[in-house]
């Protein structure tokens, strides 16, 4: 019975070792790769990552007292918009906690284009961010936004900015409407 274990084990036991290198990489050896299918003109679909971005009437309001140069901003939606009457201050709702505020910036703003990098030109980021090539609509509206600069754009290729010594991904940079002041 012991030589029939082992006549039946020394095949099965070999068999396995070359199942389990088959899937060690080879340097040089490409094997079983495939290529996106570009059939019919069909370039490779796009991440909805990329397309993250407010929704309409969503602007940055700028957090209670804070520098709006050097400041945090928060998505929000104006509510009553500033005045005289509420000292210049804007009732907003924030998107991402339903909570409703004053701030004393609000600020429009899109979403940056190459122009928009050169260096020392200043950008929003979302802050917490650097090196993310993927956010979700929701992180990408409920994050919390700092004014920067751009410090190097030499990784733009890549789709990288340099922000205040940061690298972010170029396509969540957002630029204001009107000079920050």
């Amino acid at each position: 019975m012991m030589k029939r274990l082992a006549f039946l084990g020394v095949p099965i036991v070999s068999f396995l070792m070359v199942a389990a290198c088959s899937s060690v990489p080879i340097p040089g050896v490409s094997v079983g790769l495939t290529a996106p299918n570009l059939a019919a003109g069909a370039g490779p679909m796009a991440s909805s990552a990329g397309d993250a971005d407010f929704k309409k009437d969503e602007v940055l309001c700028l957090f209670e007292q804070d520098d709006p140069l050097t400041g945090r901003y928060y998505v929000g939606r104006v509510l009553t918009p500033a005045s005289p009457a509420t000292k210049n201050q804007a009732e907003v709702i924030y998107v991402e906690d339903g909570k409703k505020g004053w701030s004393a910036k609000v600020v429009l703003s899109h979403k940056a284009d190459k122009p928009d990098f050169d260096v020392g030109k200043l950008v929003l980021y979302p802050s917490g961010w650097p090196n993310h090539e993927k956010m979700s609509q929701d992180n990408y509206r409920f994050a919390t936004w700092k004014p920067g600069h751009v410090t190097n754009n030499d990784e733009l290729f890549k789709g990288l900015i340099e922000v205040d010594g940061d690298k972010y991904y170029a396509k969540y940079l957002r630029v204001p409407d009107a000079p920050l002041k």
